[in-house]
């Protein structure tokens, strides 16, 4: 069965986990925290 056949692989409620571009500004995030995006 595929997942979204699955009733027992059901998620009721989703969160996403991460951040915002927003969020860079709007809680000072210093340019440490930041990951450069490479094709690898």
């Amino acid at each position: 069965q595929m997942a979204f056949d699955a009733k027992s692989l059901c998620i009721p409620e989703l969160r996403a986990i991460g951040t915002f571009p927003s969020d860079l500004r709007t809680y000072h995030l210093p340019d440490r925290c930041l990951l450069p995006l490479t094709p690898r």
